[in-house]
């Protein structure tokens, strides 16, 4: 009992001091073999939408048409994508255990609640738990203010899943969830299709290094299926993705990222696609759904930080779809967005930030719109 006191004593101590040190390093708790690090920041969006109202983060399907009115020139400030971990390394005989449970508020109204990024155990290679897709390395991945980034590249997500690792390669199986996507509804009105998820999704991955790059390569085998209540029969069919990716050191202060991503049926594992991974036709046929996306992005360093500049395009080919009366031609076939930004820290766990980024979405049928936001940052980290 002393020593728990003594603990809950110098835990409350501890926080005591951060909330007058922004810039203090993560608390750590010691408990036998056990170590406990409270980790985490504050961050402050402050964001102004020229055109159309996005959201705490670009939403591309909330991007205005050509034609439509809509309200223009928005201004919120925002915190809920501030973040707090714990994080915990427990040592034992057959080597270390580590656990992390950590959360947010991001929303897109940024009114919460509480929401679960990561829940996961690791040891010995094996990773089990809520945690970043296997589809996807992080080596293409553009700093950006806006939450969600550059549009196609490998899915940037967090999703249940068992995961071994050997150096480079990794294996998962993953369960898709709400990322998978739906199987969009035949033109024939007696066809019902009901989402069914049988088996888990399979990942891989191979990341490494080739002279001063690194490079990688993550593949995904899915089912996608549907169940029909009407005729008590069910369809399948399997979808694949492919993502490469890559970060080079052109010099000391210049970065240049990559990546294309290609499948069919991918739905979510392509960042921000605009379509789902398949659809019924009119016979009742469950057909999958192409997409491509590609970024590229260039960070030059600069000062107490860096500037980035960067592309993202992602795109569904949806002309079946539509034809087979599956999806309207208003569907969303393609998004892009283009980001600038100078991102800095004056000191250590303080980062600043302005960025201006342009974003445009394309129905099937031709119509367009665009979008322009410029967003400052501020974020005390611990």
């Amino acid at each position: 009992m002393p020593r728990i006191k003594s603990m809950k004593k110098r835990f409350c101590t501890f926080l005591s001091l951060s909330a007058f040190s922004l810039t203090a390093s993560a608390i750590e708790i010691n408990a036998g073999q056990s170590t406990a690090t409270i980790y985490g920041f504050a961050k402050l969006n402050m964001i102004y939408d020229v055109d159309a109202r996005l959201g705490t983060f670009v939403t591309h399907k909330g991007i205005a048409l050509d034609d439509e009115n809509v309200a223009e020139g928005h201004t919120q400030f925002d915190a809920s994508h501030s973040r707090l971990g714990v994080k915990i390394l427990t040592d034992t005989p057959r080597g270390a255990v580590t656990t992390v449970i950590e959360g947010d508020f991001n929303t897109p109204a940024g009114t919460g609640p509480f929401r679960l990024r990561h829940a996961y155990a690791q040891w010995n290679g094996i990773i089990a738990g809520q945690y970043w897709t296997n589809f996807w390395g992080g080596l293409s991945t553009l700093p950006t203010l806006d939450h969600l980034g550059q549009v196609g590249q490998g899915a940037v997500l967090r999703q249940p899943q068992l995961r071994y690792t050997s150096d480079g390669f990794s294996i998962a199986l993953e369960d898709g969830g709400s990322w998978r996507g739906s199987v969009s509804s035949s033109s024939d009105p007696s066809i019902s299709p009901a989402n069914k998820n049988e088996l888990p999704d399979l990942t891989a991955k191979y990341q490494g290094k080739i002279g001063p790059a690194k490079a990688g390569i993550s593949g995904v085998i899915r089912q996608i299926q549907y169940y029909d209540q009407a005729s008590n029969s069910e369809e399948s069919g399997f979808g694949y993705g492919i993502n490469v990716e890559t970060q080079i050191p052109l010099s000391d202060l210049i970065t240049l990222r990559g990546a294309i991503t290609y499948g069919q049926g991918m739905g979510g594992y392509q960042y921000q696609n605009p379509s789902d991974p398949a659809y019924v036709d009119t016979d009742g046929d469950l057909e999958v759904i192409d997409s491509f996306g590609t970024t590229l992005g260039l960070s030059l360093r600069a000062g107490p930080g860096s500037f980035n500049m960067g592309y993202g395009m992602s795109k569904a080919d949806i002309d079946d779809a539509v034809e087979a009366g599956a999806l309207s031609n208003a569907e969303n076939e393609s998004y892009d967005s283009i980001y600038l930004n100078y991102i800095w820290s004056p000191m250590s766990g303080v980062t600043y930030g302005l960025e201006a980024g342009r974003h445009t979405r394309e129905a099937q049928n031709g119509d367009d719109g665009e979008a322009v936001r410029v967003q400052a940052q501020v974020v005390y980290a611990f």
